[in-house]
């Protein structure tokens, strides 16, 4: 095996490169280290790999392949203790599975080896760093109002159990109908993290009456239903395409003008029946 040029992976992380500079590849039957090439073609738009990578190969760096149809890429955001992006493989069937390992790629590389030749080798489990940001993570969860932390508990099965934030993270529709939630105060930290790709947001029959922290959405933000809200204001949804607005007795229709990519609106009126 040849030396290989470091150039050609100039955005690998330093483990690899270590290795890439003393053998061009490294390569079994079924195992081939230094094949640095990706293809989406088999990927659906939707699938959780096709969305962290835009749906771009040249946005993944691929440093371990199976000829088994998977193979092994860096994760965009998660480290390693190094510093270095933890790896993950991607199974062609299982394109919604995303669990990282923390172990440099090298490590990675001699226990797929052993495994591969049935050699028994103990590499010592590398556990997830802890967060740096995990103190502030915390805190916003503590300082949400009982209204906020029973709504995003309600997300999930296990409505009683309190959600990670990197599990909300994963979240793309938000279902907020007939909760006590007053404002989407709370929403900034979670906006503001590239992870988190809101979709669609109800609002039925909440004291809601200010959206604006939605405009940091930005596009990924499609569908928003305010029915019978106090919301008078639409104009910083201006990527949505559907907008339900039953009853809201407040609206400012001038500002719904204002959104160029709505294909389908509801504002219907809601009637109360009396008896007599």
């Amino acid at each position: 095996m040849s030396p290989g040029n470091p150039n050609s992976f100039k955005k690998f992380p330093k483990s690899f490169l270590k290795l890439i500079e003393k053998h061009n590849t490294l390569k079994t039957d079924r195992l081939e280290l230094g094949k640095c090439y990706f293809d989406f073609g088999i990927f659906d738009e939707g699938d959780r790999v096709y969305e962290i990578f835009d749906g771009k190969a040249s946005n993944v760096l691929c440093p371990l392949h199976y000829q088994d149809n998977s193979d092994w890429i860096y994760h965009p955001t998660e480290k390693n203790k190094e510093g270095e992006p933890a790896i993950f493989p991607v199974i062609h069937e299982l394109e919604d599975e995303i669990n990282p390992i923390y172990y440099n790629v090298g490590s990675l590389f001699l226990q797929q080896l052993a495994d591969e030749f049935e050699i028994e080798v103990e590499i010592p489990i590398i556990e997830r760093p802890s967060d740096p940001a995990g103190d502030v993570k915390s805190a916003w969860w503590n300082n949400l109002s009982e209204a906020w932390k029973q709504a995003l508990r309600n997300q999930f099965e296990n409505k009683e159990k309190e959600p990670t934030f990197e599990t909300i993270l994963t979240l793309e529709e938000l279902n907020l109908n007939g909760t006590a939630i007053t404002d989407l105060k709370s929403l900034e930290m979670l906006l503001s993290e590239k992870k988190f790709k809101l979709e669609v947001i109800r609002l039925n029959d909440t004291a809601v009456s200010d959206l604006s922290i939605l405009a940091m959405a930005g596009k990924k933000l499609f569908s928003v239903d305010i029915s019978g809200t106090p919301v008078k204001d639409v104009s910083m949804l201006k990527e949505i395409n559907f907008l339900t607005a039953d009853g809201c007795t407040e609206l400012d229709f001038a500002t719904v003008v204002k959104l160029k990519k709505l294909n389908r609106l509801s504002l219907r009126a809601r009637y109360e029946i009396k008896r007599s």
